[in-house]
This record gives structure tokens, C-alpha cells and sequence, in this order.
């Protein structure tokens, strides 16, 4: 939902049909796969994060079979959007890599970085990312703010692009 530049923060209550919703949550590991499949993946070596022996491990991949996957994910309308926005993810995206590190104990990922270059109207963006996973399966509390709950809703339902 698009707000005006310089205008304030606000709630709105969106409702999100339940087919919608239960995509999110569908499993991933197929496209994730495939994804992986046509990527290039290289073993760095070990390192210790936050006192955690992990391997590292660096993936570069293939922008075609990221575009796929991100649609297994968002759904078709993910690329729609990007076309009405100007943008085709597979020329746009390039130099991709991503380091990860995951750990030895149990093969989660424990820290990840992300490094790209996303051309937008013959600019080249360079976009760096940097995040440290911790605390899988633990319990999380999410504490709307008061204003949350006097939230308008939207003016129509919407349509997940998740």
C-alpha cells in the first residue's frame, strides 16, 4: 500500500484470502532445489560465528532459476509486477552472490550475506546485506502497537504476492 512521501506512519488492516495465505507457508524445498541446481556452489572452508563451528559455503546463482524460484514462492503475479514496474528481474539483477555459513551441528544458517547489482533506469544500484540468524524454534511474541488495532481496512482484499 502506497503512502505519500512525507506523510506519516499509519496501520491498515488488509485481508489476505486463505488460499493466499496458505501459499505463504507452502513448502519451498523443490524450487529451492532447482534453484540450487543451477547455481554455482563453492565450499570456502570452516569458520566459528557467535562460538559456532560452521562451514561456509559461497552461491552464486543462476538469475534465470532465482526468477523461477522467487515465483514458486510470490506467485506469477511477483514477475506481473515487475513488468508493470518497468523492471525484468533477469536482466535487471546481476553480479549475485551469496555467502553463507551454516552450521556443522545441525545445518542451519547461521549468518548470511548478500551482494548484488540491480539495474534500475540505466542506474546500477549496488545493494549489500548482512544478516545473523539466531534463536530457531523458539517462541515469538508480537505485541501490536494500540493504533494497530483502530486500523481502517483496505479497500479491497489482497492479493498475496508473497
Amino acid at each position: 500500500i502506497e503512502v505519500p512521501p512525507g506523510a506519516p506512519p499509519s496501520w491498515m488492516k488488509v485481508k489476505v484470502p486463505l488460499e493466499d495465505w496458505n501459499n505463504m507457508f507452502a513448502p519451498i524445498d523443490e524450487p529451492l532445489s532447482v534453484m540450487l541446481e543451477n547455481s554455482e556452489i563453492k565450499y570456502l572452508g570452516t569458520e566459528r560465528i557467535d562460538g559456532t563451528d560452521c562451514y561456509v559455503i559461497s552461491i552464486k546463482p543462476d538469475v534465470k532459476a532465482l526468477t523461477s524460484y522467487l515465483e514458486s514462492i510470490m506467485g506469477p503475479e511477483f514477475s506481473e509486477s515487475m513488468i508493470q514496474m518497468g523492471m525484468n528481474l533477469t536482466e535487471a539483477l546481476k553480479n549475485l552472490n551469496i555467502k553463507m555459513w551454516v552450521t556443522k551441528q545441525d545445518f542451519l544458517i547461521k549468518k548470511q550475506e548478500i551482494t548484488m547489482t540491480l539495474t534500475i533506469m540505466n542506474m546500477d544500484i549496488q545493494i549489500t546485506a548482512s544478516m545473523l540468524i539466531t534463536d530457531y524454534n523458539k517462541p515469538v511474541t508480537i505485541t501490536l502497537p494500540p493504533e494497530a488495532y483502530q486500523a481502517p481496512e483496505a479497500p479491497q482484499p489482497l492479493k498475496a504476492s508473497f
